[in-house]
């Protein structure tokens, strides 16, 4: 099964860069500048590597420029995306050394801050005639590095071209056998608004921190709070799903975070439910036969803002609405925008991940009963 698991993944990666790829190329794909984070950014970007470094022998750090204050518009997904692409890269190149992630103020005025962000390795370096050759599509250095390492020669082709897109390039210093440094600077609007990254970003935001004194400030590691798992248990969630095998899924990650789950195979089963049975949050798969998760997210937005809502045992007695996330095998910005359309309140892509419903449930802010 752990094997299935990791081929599936890595067949994941693949056909999503084809994607991307395919997107640029047509010329699809635009930036979708929001309010974010950047600390919280990066802590996420540390979090998501932390396990391997240590498993490989490497040491791995974020570090931010004290002069970088504040919060800041961008396409904080495609920013995260680049910054996990050199850094995947970095780490499969480099054993027993360290790779950091540097950002620096280049320049600012009232409305725009220039940052310099910079990958850096210890490890295997590239050749100064294969320097330009990796950012080709489907290249990579030299002919035993696929057999070696693994790879498509995706990564940073797309990450060339999204750096582009960000009206910015990527530079390259590289010595064989010491090392490689991977640097862009990007313009981002500055907001003095008080922001929350997207959802992934939000929860290593709320465990960012720096530390005192002069230089970069390192982005401090610190545990996951025992209180968030702990508030896991007891809670009753009702699955909406029509795929069995979907729905077993579901039930055991569930089940193995402490809630208990019931199971609705459609829309209209769901509200009867709604109606008999009280329930804490709801996972809304959006395409189903009778009635779909869209149609039966508005019914519920529907019933809570009338008399009607006295009559459902989940939605009467709430401070706060129900709490409805959308499943959905379509991870397209326009599904996800369809979704908070219908009136969810987050959103989950299929096949689910564990420790992505995890984060998901610890962040629901579940208003009192």
């Amino acid at each position: 099964v752990e094997t299935i698991g990791k081929a599936s993944a890595s067949l994941l990666v693949l056909i999503n860069d084809i994607l991307d790829l395919a997107k640029i190329e047509a010329g699809k794909l635009e930036l979708d500048p929001r309010p974010f984070q950047l600390a919280g950014l990066l802590k996420g970007v540390e979090a998501m590597f932390r396990s391997q470094a240590v498993r490989k022998g490497n040491s791995f750090s974020c570090r931010i420029d004290p002069a970088v204050t504040g919060n800041f518009i961008g396409d904080e997904n495609r920013i995260r995306q680049i910054l996990v692409n050199l850094a995947g890269n970095a780490m499969k190149f480099t054993s027993k050394g360290d790779i950091g992630i540097r950002v620096e103020k280049v320049r600012e005025d009232e409305r725009s801050m220039d940052l310099l962000f910079a990958v850096s390795d210890t490890g295997i370096g590239i050749p100064a005639e294969r320097q330009r050759a990796i950012f080709e599509k489907f290249t990579q250095a030299d002919g035993s590095t696929t057999r070696k390492y693994g790879g498509t020669g995706l990564g940073l082709a797309i990450t060339s071209q999204l750096v582009s897109l960000m009206n910015s390039k990527i530079e390259l210093a590289s010595t064989p056998g010491q090392g490689s440094t991977f640097s862009f600077v990007i313009s981002l609007e500055k907001t003095a608004q008080q922001t929350e990254s997207t959802p992934a970003a939000a929860v290593a935001a709320e465990r960012a921190g720096t530390s005192p004194g002069g230089g970069l400030a390192r982005i401090v590691t610190r545990p996951v709070r025992e209180e968030a798992a702990a508030g896991r248990k007891g809670l009753a969630a009702l699955v909406v799903e029509d795929n069995p095998v979907n729905q077993r899924l579901a039930s055991l990650l569930l089940a193995k975070a402490g809630c208990s789950a019931d199971i609705a195979a459609d829309g209209l089963q769901a509200l009867e439910m709604l109606r008999d049975h009280r329930y804490d949050f709801v996972l809304m798969d959006v395409q189903m036969p009778n009635m779909d998760g869209h149609t039966a997210t508005r019914r519920i937005r529907e019933i809570e803002a009338s008399a009607e809502k006295e009559r459902y045992a989940s939605l009467t007695g709430r401070s706060g609405r129900l709490y409805v996330v959308g499943l959905t095998a379509h991870a397209r910005k326009e599904d996800e925008q369809q979704c908070y359309e219908a009136g969810m309140d987050d959103f989950l892509t299929k096949p689910i991940i564990k420790d992505k419903l995890m984060k998901l449930i610890d962040r629901m802010r579940l208003p009192a009963v």
